[in-house]
């Protein structure tokens, strides 16, 4: 059952600022907009929903615009909306180049408005905005960002499945067991009701989340496929389904095609698999994959299939293919991965700690982003947080995932967060480490421990207004369990508003 969901955005303003939360609905008839998310927050579904409500409205995967589909449509478009940009940029290279394939057909379809969905890590910045901006009616362009699902989202979306009886139950347990971040996010909301509903017990993060999910739709039969999926074990099965899906995202594919398949040049034909072909189709026929028509499938998801890749690959590495294979599959200019890989980099590296360094070194922002630290040593997480450090030009609009941050704060790295809290060192790459460590403290459990290092860094000047800001929030959250709470809320309350506690933007008043 489809839930019916008007969710909220947030609009980008001058100077980088995000606007309080509206409805999506609110611009259905904009000139145009670009809808921001992560991997799973429901962007297609959203445009589903705006496709439903809008006359006129015409919808086409932005890799379809670029190939197969783009020929076909009707000019005078009413409202076009171009489904999955990043998806578009699969296969390497120049990610500008198929943007710029997309915005001249645009420009020939000359629809009355337009809508672009895309990750937001793959979002070039005013870059793509300045450039979508020439070929888009009127010259006005909204850049918007899904908000994580609210707490009645979240219940509805629970109360229209069947697993769970008792969703404030469920949503309960889910933030007392720490896992209450990825109730955030549609996707992972849904195969986190899977995981509990099979077992009956919650799933320790992320990883066990998708791995226990996996196994229930790959041994779940899709309805058109009779029970094939009942022909293979449920391991045989997933890896037979990681190794099309690495070979789908590593060629930039859009899927398989079966034989004969028309206008499948962007498809990977089965035929071409050899032996393995038949685990294929079994793979194929369950609920991990989709068809989308004309004798082609392609995975369910692309989060779920990076993270089918990625656990192929990982078991690839325990065997005898040498580390060093894998790494140049995913290496880009400068090692840095392409963008339509940083997905599967993010999610090898939580479940293969043979690759996680380098992947680490190579990609911090798409490891925390994208991925599952939770299992990560405190070592580990250290180096993390200081490589993140030097990704700065790339998180000017980047929100982190609550289910993220969760997990880099955990108990075993109070005393590294404290290091860092009392580094004397106000570079900007320690800023920017500082800012996201101190985002996680205000998202994971309460450190006590940690409250009088977070005031002390709300009072000092010399920090940026992002790090102070979010050690307010974080020194709050710090303070949940104590006694003294409000005397010393009051206290700081009183710094602020005689002077003591001063800030340039006026963002901590």
């Amino acid at each position: 059952m489809i839930v019916d969901l008007d969710r909220s955005v947030r609009r980008l303003e001058p100077k980088g600022q995000w606007s309080d939360p509206e409805p999506l609905s609110t611009f259905r008839y904009a000139p145009a907009y670009v809808l921001l998310g992560d991997p799973g927050a429901g962007k297609s579904t959203a445009f589903e929903r705006e496709q439903r409500e809008t006359p006129g409205a015409e919808p086409v995967t932005a890799r379809d615009l670029r190939t197969i589909y783009g020929p076909r449509l009707p000019t005078g478009v009413e409202t076009l909306f171009v489904d999955g940009l990043d998806e578009a940029r699969a296969g390497g290279g120049d990610p500008r180049g198929p943007f710029d394939e997309i915005r001249a057909r645009i420009r020939e379809l000359a629809p009355q408005r337009v809508r672009v969905s895309c990750r937001e890590l793959d979002w070039l910045g005013e870059n793509d905005r300045t450039n979508l901006t020439k070929v888009i009616p009127g010259g006005e362009l909204f850049v918007l960002r899904l908000e994580p699902l609210s707490g009645d989202e979240q219940r509805r979306i629970i109360a229209a499945r069947n697993e769970i009886p008792d969703a404030e139950a469920f949503l309960a347990e889910a933030a007392e067991r720490g896992v209450g971040g990825l109730l955030a996010n549609p996707q992972t909301l849904v195969l986190l009701v899977q995981a509990v509903g099979d077992s009956g017990e919650f799933p320790k993060g992320r990883t066990e989340t998708f791995e226990r999910a996996c196994a229930v739709l790959a041994r779940e039969p899709n309805e058109d496929h009779g029970i094939a999926a009942l022909v293979s074990p449920a391991d045989t099965l997933l890896d037979a389904a990681g190794r099309m899906c690495a070979i789908s995202l590593l060629s930039g594919s859009a899927g398989f095609a079966l034989p004969p398949a028309p206008d499948a040049s962007d498809f990977v034909p089965t035929s071409a698999l050899g032996k393995t072909a038949g685990s294929a189709m079994n793979a194929a026929r369950t609920r991990l994959f989709v068809g989308v028509g004309n004798r082609r499938f392609a995975p369910a998801h692309a989060n779920l299939a990076a993270f089918l890749a990625a656990r192929y690959l990982a078991g690839l590495v325990k065997g005898a293919v040498p580390r060093s294979r894998i790494l140049e599959l995913l290496a880009g200019h400068d090692d840095s991965p392409p963008t339509h890989l940083r997905g599967l980099v993010a999610w090898l590296a939580a479940v293969s700690p043979t690759l996680r360094r380098t992947l680490i070194e190579r990609d911090p922002v798409a490891v925390l982003m994208y991925g599952d630290v939770r299992r990560f040593s405190r070592a580990e997480k250290s180096v993390l947080l200081d490589e993140i450090g030097t990704e700065r030009t790339r998180l000017s609009q980047s929100f982190w995932p609550r289910s993220a941050l969760e997990a880099l704060a955990t108990p075993d790295m109070e005393e590294a967060l404290r290091t860092l809290l009392r580094d004397p060192d106000r570079s900007d790459r320690r800023q920017t480490t500082l800012a996201v460590a101190t985002e996680a403290l205000r998202e994971a459990h309460p450190m006590t421990g940690l409250a009088t290092d977070l005031l002390a860094a709300v009072k000092d000047s010399q920090h940026s207004s992002a790090v102070r800001t979010a050690a307010l929030g974080a020194w709050v959250r710090a303070l949940e369990t104590e006694p003294d709470r409000d005397r010393l809320f009051l206290r700081l309350l009183d710094d602020v508003q005689t002077g003591a506690l001063t800030d340039p933007d006026d963002e901590l008043r």
